[in-house]
């Protein structure tokens, strides 16, 4: 089975959950975010600082 991870949907938890896994199951460890974004994804960051 082929799995494309090419975005991420949800709370803040569910995010860095959903990145958690990916990491753990295919090795990603890097995401790309758009500029319009970074705000909006800031509290996933801190949330994943340390994991």
């Amino acid at each position: 089975m082929s799995v494309v991870a090419i975005g991420v949907i949800g709370s803040v938890e569910q995010i860095a959950d959903d990145l958690v896994a990916r990491r753990e199951r295919f090795g990603i460890s890097h995401v790309a975010v758009f500029e319009s974004a970074l705000d909006g994804f800031a509290p996933v960051v801190a949330r994943l600082a340390g994991r």
